[in-house]
């Protein structure tokens, strides 16, 4: 894949003012879209197309979750503790989180 070189590149500096909230958010958009905090508020601001990639590592995570739920409740015989079940419910809600 080859990349195209701007005709003209970005020259310009100006300052935002942001609350540290608003700033960690629109940091977690632009690693989701896999753009720098530049690019994602400069896309975003000239409405230009934004796209988010999904979270491969918190898609697998919940595919791991599934498969310790699974393995508590495999063998009827043994019992499964609440502090078990909290956890992995507690690791599902992580999970969901990310997505």
């Amino acid at each position: 894949m080859t990349f195209r070189k701007k005709a003209t590149t970005a020259s310009v500096t100006k300052k935002l003012r942001l609350t540290p909230t608003d700033a960690l958010e629109i940091e977690e958009r632009a690693a989701k879209a896999c753009l720098s905090f530049s690019d994602y508020v400069r896309r975003c601001a000239l409405g230009r197309r934004v796209d988010t990639r999904y979270d491969v590592d918190a898609i697998l995570g919940l595919r791991d979750v599934a498969d310790r739920v699974r393995a508590l409740y495999a063998d009827p015989r043994s019992a499964v503790s609440d502090d078990e079940v909290r956890a992995v419910l507690s690791e599902i809600v992580h999970a969901m989180k990310r997505i």
